[in-house]
């Protein structure tokens, strides 16, 4: 029978085989492969991708992709807690031997990382109370949340405007953080709020069947596992 673990787990044994493929992280591999313990660096915090249970098991599908890969490679798996802000510094310095932290495959990364083969994809959506809005075109004339400056703002203005709501850029109402966004749109003050899918889940699952997401891009992008890249002169 198809289950998103077994094609996760399989995503994750392609990409750990490509890393080990790959001389430039290749002393990397060699050192998870000699010790046999593989460390990952896993989210403690982000809802449905890893997080602490109340006895501080850390559960997700990127912690079943992290032992998927240690599992079929007959690694023993020593997970360690990162989020956003920390795992960078940790992976760039050894702390982690991989990073599994929906991270998305962006040019800027591409020099100081090595990303395996994308085991997610994310898109842009638009999160409503459940059964106010049926599509996009119901949005029409309402007030949509996003994030100062970033592109999910620009995208807010687009769909409005796409769909045929002459104050669409007034109509955006933009906010410094996430936790505003979300505030908003659960006392009513925003219809919508446009953001990455990952992001919306991880909120929406504090209240289980308030909320809805409404495809707002057919662009996927590419979440993968990233693995510390070392220079020539430094093997």
């Amino acid at each position: 029978m198809f289950s998103w673990r077994t094609t996760l787990t399989a995503a994750a044994l392609t990409a750990l085989l490509l890393l080990g493929q790959n001389a430039h992280c290749g002393p990397v591999f060699d050192r998870v492969m000699k010790t046999g313990t593989f460390r990952p660096g896993f989210p403690y915090n982000m809802v449905p991708q890893a997080f602490l249970k109340q006895d501080g098991t850390c559960v997700g599908f990127e912690v079943d992709v992290g032992s998927g890969m240690a599992r079929h490679m007959n690694l023993k798996m020593e997970p360690v807690k990162v989020n956003d802000k920390t795992w960078r510094t940790m992976l760039a310095n050894g702390s982690i031997d991989a990073a599994l932290c929906r991270i998305k495959h962006t040019r800027s990364l591409d020099a100081e990382f090595d990303f395996s083969e994308p085991y997610f994809f994310d898109s842009l959506q638009v999160m409503t109370l459940k059964g106010a809005s049926k599509n996009l075109a119901d949005l029409k004339g309402l007030k949509l949340a996003a994030i100062q400056g970033s592109s999910a703002e620009k995208a807010a203005m687009r769909l409005l405007s796409e769909a045929g709501d002459p104050q669409a850029q007034q109509n955006v109402v933009s906010f410094p953080d996430r936790p505003s966004c979300f505030a908003d749109l659960g006392q009513g003050k925003v219809a919508g709020w446009v953001d990455s899918g990952m992001v919306l889940i991880e909120y929406a699952a504090g209240s289980p069947g308030r909320f809805q997401l409404i495809p707002a891009s057919d662009q996927l992008d590419p979440v993968a596992v990233l693995e510390r890249h070392v220079d020539d002169n430094q093997i």
